[in-house]
């Protein structure tokens, strides 16, 4: 379609110039390709919210939020746009920011240049050629389709071409295939019976049944139930083992038009009992051992099935006239409010499952294991696709299922031909037996995600067996999609395609098909679509869905995350709600299965978050079942070289099997909590303290982990240990100790042995340690601290400013209670004395003062768009005077409830506001907290007391002594020069390391025993030399400032800036650096203690009104605690674009990440545009990388400046996204 093919550049870049003529949108406004290109961004990230960030060249402009609301007229939006634009010169460039939840690959930059009827499209987006090109064809007809209709809904904007539209509705569900689609189950059998009178249809033991005498016998019974009143549609229950008796009661209640309800007899009886009420099933067949189970609250009849077949004597019956497109049978199925819901599945939906299938050979050569229990869809595609096809179906014994010797044995014997097995026991199995899948001509596997390494072993021990991955829900009649596995699939199995007469569609949010290799929700339809569920219409009506963007299809509602692969098939991507938070980050259990499925010693994986029983964090625990000979500790290791640290469960259990259900699927119920020793890990060193002070150190380890005993070399990382966890250990250390201990040097040196070592080689501090913080006394203001007294003068230079707010949003899972939440908030305001402060300043000196009761205000907002462009609007200038410095309200928003709260710096920082979240969701449950012994004003008025000028006296020698020296700042270019006046106004570049030189990153900072923080600062500080063309450079970093013990239940400004100094002497090696870096890092934290404007104080400097003093670029690592709160099922989040402002001119925060770190670059856009903070994140990732490539090399290489990129000679527009 388009007459250029892209260009892809040695770096992987792809570039495409395209004529607007050439596709349709030839005259198109900046407005409306920004708006068309908005469009496409939801399309591929699944997110509805779009910001606009402009960069002019003189100077910044106004930030435009877009909330795509589906029903929004294209026209609308684009008049936003257009009126944002009408004010900013033709030349603006416009950044799309990053979406939080975009796709891999997604948060590189894509580069749209527009001019002279041309688009210039430039993608650093990891695509292959194949991928861009049809990239440009969804942007092509997105904008083909504006001039034609611009008042047309957003939703109704489609971004898949025709030809692609019709392969992925019509190409990849071309499954139509003959099959008797107009006959019932019994109608199928009798015709089967009697072409094969005298074959065996059932065997048991040493029981067999032919298909003349299973006939017979069902007839029998039927006439029975007829008897007993059974009619046509009504629900009959079956609560029966796998016996013969079983196969000829289901055949029977079909006879008469009814519909079964298979019950296993192994469900608990509280179980039993719901499903027969829910069902208001009026007959319950059972057979001697089941007569009395169910009998506590069944009002209908209890039938014995075996009385009633010796009862009967017809052998032959009229059947009722049936319908295929009637219900056969109800399965209940797990329900998201906790209670099992009943699926109807039709005659044809098992029709087309079993008869002419194309996924599998059915016939009647068929010899098929009956595995699954009665109440598991398994036994629908066993027992019909035996029975409806003239094979024989062999029941086998659950002690025999689940030895993979007495199995392998039975499979051998019997001569068993295929099998269907849930692959929680395949695994189990496999890992017993790789052969003993050999007699089999064909096994299906299903019920969860496979594992390649077990099927590589079946497949190489089993030649020729085929083995296919099915896929499919309960109520699309048991297989929806499926495919053959083989050993070339390697560890990357998909779920394969739709099956014959069936259809499978992924879907925007919207209901519109997404293109191949965009991530959307799976709906599965055709032939095998059920009824919906049994007396709930509410969830019928959620669940099964005539959809406008397929053509009004009828189909399914999977709730499963996909994407089509290029040749049709599908690749499976998780369950919505198996996504959790730890750590604040978003993560698949999943995944993590996937990677511990993946190591050669696991044979069954399993992963849950649960608690930790001391911190309250959220963490995950793995369940695991190893090889003989297999190490928990090997695993745990392996893991870590593979995936994020937040992704490594903190706990591994070993199982010797993961337990299961009667239906083979993981009994997550029957999982054992994990105990403090699990939190050791199995393998994990438990070497036992030698000094004074290791002994010490691992009692204070064990209570703050909450374990039983900890070994000397056991590492804080490999227990699942926190920065958290580091902050509370250095405070106990201190309060037990005396000794300081910073948290740099916990998590660099994270041993009992490594502490106890740096503690006796510097017991000299202990001298230095003031004594406690007492109780101030009463009065009527009190000095602020050193932080606050920095905050306050920086934010009356413009009280107008909201640069030192801290905006935070909490998404609910419901509306609260609010009159209850306000209440809670209440208390802790009253608890609190800095929630209640306010601020003055007379003759120099700022005053905290504080007021005996602030009111609390908890309004409740309706906003058509979302919670943060509700936030934006939300953050507004406080009166420092006038207390509260906070503001909170409950927002319903577009897509739901938050929680939205604007604080500011002087009376919170990170901790305080996870410590603030932690206290009010106890409160709200009406849960004690504790009451704080200390406030934050103590603290201040400690800090100023003589006692401390000794510590503070030693800190600041050494801070005297690193800038003993003089130093020039460093000289960044601008693109703008510096005004007068320094401006607050913001930009920000969000960009990601990649997963492969994340896991670089990390191995190097691992084998050089030194802190990822310290690996990426020394980056940093080369990045500085190399665009200042200094080698004395200075970078600001931020400190926690909580030294003391004393200070950790406290809420407050504690948050401390320290300003390191790197140099970079060309003739030394990088690794030498390296270890220098850290070195100094752990010095500096040593030291943080020292208020930073004292030092800028004591220090001969040179002020300038419009630069921050000693350090213009601040680095920080974050790995924050406060995301990995459950705030009433919400994460708490900082969403420092709110303010639409920075504090520094360069300010780069870089966080981890799922797979990969993600950066933020803040800037002042008075200074730079967003070009030169692109070619800035290049070159510090080019640094990164070079520096990665050999670590031995000298400074020297790694500080050369690089030719500048040549500008481009058109007016862009940047797209992010």
């Amino acid at each position: 379609m388009m007459s250029t093919s892209p260009e892809l550049n040695d770096c992987g870049v792809c570039k495409r110039t395209l004529a607007l003529a050439d596709i349709g949108a030839s005259g198109l406004s900046p407005a409306w390709l920004l708006a068309g290109w908005s469009v496409l961004i939801q399309v591929y990230t699944r997110q509805s919210r779009v910001t606009l960030h402009p960069r002019l060249t003189h100077g910044p402009g106004a930030v435009l939020e877009l909330d795509l609301d589906s029903a929004q007229a294209c026209s609308v939006l684009a008049e936003q746009i257009e009126a944002h634009l009408a004010a900013l010169p033709a030349t603006a460039r416009y950044v799309v920011a990053t979406a939080p939840d975009a796709p891999p690959g997604s948060g590189q930059e894509i580069t749209l240049t527009w001019a002279d009827e041309h688009l210039c499209l430039r993608s650093d987006l990891t695509l292959d050629g194949q991928s861009f090109e049809r990239y440009l064809e969804h942007l092509a007809q997105v904008y083909r389709q504006l001039p034609q209709a611009p008042d047309r809904p957003i939703s109704q904007l489609h971004a898949l071409p025709p030809e692609q539209a019709r392969q992925v509705l019509e190409g990849f569900n071309r499954t139509t295939r003959s099959y008797p689609s107009d006959l019932t189950i019994e109608q199928r059998f009798a015709a089967i019976a009697t072409r094969f009178p005298e074959r065996c249809a059932v065997m048991h033991r040493d029981q067999h049944l032919t298909y003349l005498q299973l006939e017979q016998q069902a007839n029998r019974l039927a006439t029975r139930l007829r008897a007993e009143g059974v009619v046509a549609g009504q629900v009959v229950a079956l609560l029966m083992p796998r016996i013969p008796a079983m196969v000829v009661a289901t055949l029977a209640i079909l006879k008469v038009g009814a519909v079964y309800l298979p019950i296993d007899p192994d469900y608990p009886e509280d179980r039993i009992n719901f499903l027969l009420q829910d069902s208001g099933a009026g007959h319950l067949l059972v057979d001697s051992a089941q007569r009395r189970q169910g009998g506590g609250v069944f009002s209908g009849r209890t039938l014995n099935v075996g009385e009633l077949d010796g009862q009967a004597c017809a052998a032959s019956l009229m059947s009722a006239p049936g319908r295929a497109e009637a219900a056969a049978y109800v399965m209940y199925t797990s329900g998201t409010t906790g209670q099992p819901k009943g699926a109807i599945v039709t005659h044809r939906g098992v029709m087309r499952l079993v008869c002419n299938p194309d996924y599998v050979v059915l016939d009647q050569y068929t010899r098929m294991l009956q595995a699954g229990a009665i109440g598991f869809d398994a036994a629908t595609f066993e027992v019909w696709g035996a029975l409806l096809n003239g094979g024989c179906l062999q029941l086998v014994d659950r002690d025999v299922l689940l030895d993979a010797t007495a199995l392998g044995r039975f499979l051998a014997t019997h001569q068993t031909t295929c099998a269907l097995i849930t692959t929680s026991l395949f695994n189990q199995l496999a890992a017993q037996d790789p052969a003993l899948f050999k007699p089999l001509q064909q096994l299906v596997i299903g019920g969860d995600v496979i594992s390649p390494l077990h099927v590589q072993r079946v497949l190489s021990a089993c030649a020729p067996l085929r083995l296919i991955n099915a896929y499919g829900p309960t109520e699309n009649a048991v297989i929806s999609t499926a495919c053959t596995v083989t050993q070339a699939d390697g560890l990357h199995i998909s779920i394969g395609r739709p099956i014959a007469n069936s259809t499978a569609y992924i879907l925007d949010r919207a209901g519109h098909p997404v293109p191949i290799g965009v991530e959307g929700e799976l709906y599965v339809g055709g032939d095998g679509l059920g009824l919906g569920y049994l007396n709930r219409g509410d969830l019928t009506q959620a669940a099964f869905r005539s959809e406008a963007g397929i053509g009004g299809r009828l189909v399914y509602r999977t709730g499963d995350m996909a994407r089509w692969q290029e040749n049709g098939s599908i690749e499976f991507l998780g369950r919505r709600d198996h996504q959790v938070k730890i750590r604040g980050f978003r993560v698949e259990t999943s995944e993590i299965e996937q990677q511990l499925l993946a190591l050669e010693s696991v044979r069954q994986a399993l992963v849950q978050v649960h608690k930790q029983a001391v911190t309250q964090e959220r963490v995950l625990v793995a369940y695991l079942a190893l090889e003989p000979g297999g190490c928990v500790d090997r695993v745990r290791q392996a893991l870590a070289c593979k995936l994020a640290a937040h992704m490594v469960p903190a706990a591994f259990i070993r199982l010797a099997n993961l337990p299961l259900t009667t239906n083979g699927k993981v009994d997550r119920a029957a999982l054992p909590l994990p105990e403090p020793a699990d939190f050791i890990g199995g393998g994990l060193d438990s070497t036992a303290p030698d000094t004074a002070t290791e002994r010490a150190l691992v009692q204070l380890w064990a209570d703050a982990l909450g374990m039983p005993a900890v070994g000397v070399h056991a590492s804080l990382y490999d227990m699942g240990a926190s920065s958290l966890t580091a902050t509370l250990l250095a405070g106990r250390i201190e309060q037990t100790l005396g000794w300081r201990c910073p948290v740099a040097q916990l998590l660099a040196t994270p041993t009992v042995a490594g502490i106890a070592a740096y503690l006796d080689a510097n017991t000299g501090r202990a001298a230095l340690l003031p004594g406690n913080i007492s109780v101030a006394h009463e009065q009527p203001r009190y000095q602020a601290s050193a932080q606050q007294q920095r905050v306050y003068i920086e934010q009356m230079k413009d009280e107008r400013a909201t640069h030192y707010h801290l905006p935070m949003i909490v998404p609910l899972a419901q509306m609260p209670d609010v009159p209850k939440l306000s209440e809670a908030l209440q208390a802790l305001v009253q608890r609190h004395e800095i929630l209640r402060t306010e601020f003055l300043q007379e003759d120099g000196t700022t005053w905290q003062r504080i007021q005996a009761r602030v009111p609390v205000e908890l309004p409740v907002h309706d906003y058509a768009g979302t919670a943060e462009a509700f936030l934006g609007q939300f953050v507004r200038p406080f009166a420092m005077s006038e207390a509260p410095l906070w503001r909170v309200a409950v927002v319903r928003h577009s897509g739901g409830v938050a929680l939205v709260l604007d604080i500011h710096h002087l009376i919170t920082d990170g901790f305080s506001l996870a410590l603030l979240f932690r206290e009010w969701a106890l409160a709200y449950d009406g849960r004690p907290v504790a009451q704080p012994l200390l406030q934050y004003k103590d603290y201040a008025q400690w800090m100023a007391q003589d006692t401390v000028a000794p510590l503070l006296a030693h800190a600041g020698a050494y801070w005297q002594q690193v800038y003993q020296v003089p130093f020039k700042p460093l000289d960044i270019p601008c693109d703008h020069p510096r005004s007068h006046k320094r401006s607050t106004a913001g930009g920000r570049l969000d960009f990601a390391l990649g997963s492969e030189r994340t896991l670089a990153l990390r191995t190097l900072a691992r084998e050089h025993r030194v802190t990822l923080f310290q690996v990426l600062l020394a980056g940093y500080g080369l990045f500085l030399g190399r665009v200042s063309m200094a080698r004395d450079v200075t970078v600001g970093t931020p400190v926690s400032g909580r030294n003391l013990a004393q200070t950790q239940a406290l809420q407050g400004m504690f948050v401390n800036t320290v300003c390191l100094r790197l140099a970079l002497a060309g003739e030394l090696r990088f690794d030498q650096y390296l270890q220098d870096v850290a070195a100094h890092a752990n010095q500096a934290f040593d030291h943080q203690i020292y208020p930073f404007d004292a030092l800028v104080k004591s220090l001969p400097l040179v002020r300038e009104p419009n630069r921050n003093p000693l350090f213009d670029s601040l680095f920080a690592l974050q790995n924050t605690d406060l995301e990995a709160l459950d705030f009433l099922g919400g994460q708490p989040r900082w969403v420092p674009e709110a303010t639409q402002s920075t504090i520094f001119e360069l300010n780069l925060q870089i966080s981890e990440q799922p797979q990969q770190l993600s950066a933020a670059w803040m800037y002042s856009s008075d200074l730079f545009l967003a070009p030169t903070i692109g070619s800035f994140r290049d070159t510090y990732l080019a640094i990164l990388d070079a520096l990665l490539a050999d670590p031995s090399q000298r400074l020297d290489a790694l500080l050369i400046t690089e030719p500048a990129e040549q500008a481009v000679e058109l007016p862009t527009i940047d797209f992010c996204f």
